[in-house]
């Protein structure tokens, strides 16, 4: 595990894999090294800094829990750009809404979510749209193959991400995150949880959520271990991903827990981190419960 001290930026996290062999990420049937997640975000980092514009450098992201995701996040911390997360949600209207409300130059999507996008007002277009897995854009990524990033691409006090509020009491809010706020509460996992590059963490938030990305991702990835990413959360597919992969960790919120727990299922050992306004205070333990996990509350 790369010491805790030398982490001030989420571009640190990245840059540490960038010649680790070991696994990092896994995905349905692939895995990536670290050396390889790091050479992916690396040549979309240089696309975003070669493509920018004059103004606010946030990417908005519009994707499920796949490796692009993953990709682009890197890319932001990389090039410096704030990763803005956009709810997979939202369409039409309220997703436009969230666009402009953040001053995205780049939306990046999947082909499922662009008839999701509403057509930019008076046929301008305010932002570049970028559809990960379109051929034609994927291809405009080649000449940035190798690229080295920047040393410094941001302090620990410029914001990394945009997250937004779940908008119960009116329209979504972006909230701010910065480079220090996203290190300091990533960190705090991988010492609670005492993980090591041997763990492999499971995520299956959303990582527009920050129990997605700043408690389940992360935190594996600081430590030297891997992630393994399912696009959408699954409560039937829970233990059978567990024992595929075998996943010794997992973030969690209380209701997809539930549905786990309700599940039939064998019992499976697994170390837990519970997600709440408390978190921070909350034990983690290696725990055994009949039908499945059991939560260290």
């Amino acid at each position: 595990m790369q010491a805790v001290a030398t982490i001030q930026i989420v571009a640190d996290i990245f840059r540490a894999r960038r010649d680790d062999g070991r696994p990092a990420l896994y995905f349905e049937e692939r895995c990536w090294s670290g050396a390889e997640l790091h050479a992916a975000c690396a040549t979309r980092a240089a696309f975003l800094q070669d493509n920018r514009r004059d103004g606010p450098f946030h990417v908005g992201i519009l994707m499920d829990n796949v490796p692009e995701h993953l990709f682009w996040i890197g890319a932001c911390a990389l090039s410096g750009a704030t990763y803005v997360a956009l709810n997979c949600t939202r369409k039409g209207a309220d997703l436009a809404r969230d666009i402009a409300h953040t001053e995205c130059q780049f939306v990046i999507c999947e082909e499922a979510y662009r008839n999701d996008l509403p057509a930019q007002p008076g046929g301008l277009a305010t932002y570049r749209l970028f559809v990960a897995d379109d051929p034609g854009d994927s291809a405009s990524l080649l000449p940035y193959i190798d690229h080295v990033p920047p040393t410094n691409p941001a302090t620990p006090d410029e914001r990394f991400c945009l997250m937004f509020t779940s908008g119960t009491s009116g329209a979504p809010k972006a909230v701010i995150y910065s480079n220090q706020r996203v290190i300091r509460n990533s960190v705090m996992l991988v010492q609670g949880r005492s993980l090591t590059p041997q763990d492999v963490t499971y995520v299956p938030m959303p990582l527009f959520h920050s129990s997605g990305l700043i408690m389940g991702l992360l935190p594996p990835l600081i430590a030297g271990g891997s992630a393994v990413l399912r696009r959408r959360f699954s409560a039937s597919g829970f233990l059978a991903d567990v024992r595929r992969y075998g996943i010794t960790t997992f973030c969690y919120v209380g209701k997809p827990l539930a549905y786990i727990l309700a599940t039939d299922a064998r019992t499976t050992i697994v170390k837990t981190a519970c997600v709440s306004p408390m978190a921070a205070k909350l034990p983690t333990r290696t725990s055994r419960h009949s039908r499945g996990v059991s939560a260290a509350r």
